[in-house]
């Protein structure tokens, strides 16, 4: 049997209508002397994606699909690893789809065996429309270390765009419940402990970006709010020389997403003004702790609050944060 080059591994969730066209785009790739494999889980799908993902199971050898009850994104994205018998894997969003090319581009771009995590370029479509990515190299480069890489490139957090050795994962990196910023913690801990990354500037993934209705997001934005919070007593776990900006640029993250969160619920005129009220006092607390943050991290408090208006928020609620601190 020839050895497995590359994992894709596919969590799917509800999306009988994209997961053919995933599997397509992956499975029409063309390459030699590059062995693949394909694996999808379904996380207790309620519609007709298993019984999609099955045919393809069916008809291609290389393709494996696994079902079983819903977890939630983290905890299916680990089982995923678990199965992957590739040196490398690479997480695709079931509701997305790659380039026709893009096993030549990966296959080319690995040649050197001392990477640990590749990274390419993307586009988001929105409807019709193709758009530009938060990616925004314009030129292939090579880091000795994930940390350097992330301070000096303009990269996104999320996953689908990187195929990473796997051999470079464990438990650490994955959220072992139910969490909405799940990327966040995956790439905090992947790029702490890559020690070569590869920078390329060749579109391979297509990101579908899905029209999701602001009464619709409210319903988890509470949750989503706490799940960020919980990733501030996740910062302090890398530590040693030069840690301190890698820190800071995902504590900006957080905040950059915790006023998204904010803004989104405000919209919806049934969500009490009370919950908007409590905010900053959990993330100021934190502020304080870590000097390293101070400045930087009040003034980036001060602009959130100033762009989206939020109201006068003082407090946090500490109770839901005990669930990350147990």
């Amino acid at each position: 049997m020839r050895k497995i080059c590359l994992s894709v591994l596919i969590p799917m969730y509800n999306v009988e209508k994209y997961i053919g066209e995933c599997l397509d785009s992956i499975l029409s790739n063309k390459v030699q002397d590059f062995e693949y494999e394909v694996i999808v889980a379904d996380d207790g799908s309620t519609d007709g994606s298993l019984g999609v993902a099955k045919d393809f199971e069916a008809r291609y050898a290389n393709v494996k699909v696994f079902s079983f009850a819903n977890r939630g994104a983290s905890l299916t994205r680990k089982f995923l690893l678990n199965e992957a018998k590739g040196d490398f894997v690479w997480f695709v969003d079931a509701d997305d789809y790659v380039d026709e090319n893009v096993f030549v581009c990966i296959q080319k771009a690995l040649d050197e065996e001392k990477t640990d995590v590749l990274i390419f370029d993307y586009r988001l479509k929105v409807g019709e429309d193709f758009l530009q990515g938060d990616f925004r190299e314009e030129k292939e480069s090579t880091y000795d270390n994930g940390i350097d890489c992330w301070l000096n490139c303009k990269l996104n957090v999320e996953v689908w765009n990187k195929v990473i050795r796997k051999s470079l994962l464990d438990e650490t990196c994955f959220v072992d419940r139910r969490c909405y910023c799940e990327d966040l913690y995956f790439i905090f801990r992947l790029f702490s402990a890559a020690q070569n990354v590869k920078v390329a500037t060749f579109c391979g993934y297509y990101y579908r970006r899905l029209d999701t209705s602001v009464s619709i997001a409210v319903e988890f934005q509470k949750d989503r709010l706490y799940d960020h919070l919980g990733f501030f007593h996740s910062l302090n776990v890398v530590a040693g020389k030069d840690t301190a900006g890698y820190r800071a640029t995902f504590f900006a993250r957080v905040i950059r997403n915790v006023g998204f969160v904010f803004r989104t619920v405000q919209m919806d005129a049934g969500v009490e003004k009370d919950w908007c009220r409590k905010a900053t006092g959990e993330i100021a607390t934190f502020v304080k702790r870590n000097g390293v943050f101070y400045k930087h991290g009040l003034t980036l408090l001060f602009c959130a609050i100033s762009t989206y208006s939020y109201m006068n928020m003082r407090t946090w609620v500490s109770r839901k944060l005990q669930r990350f601190r147990s």
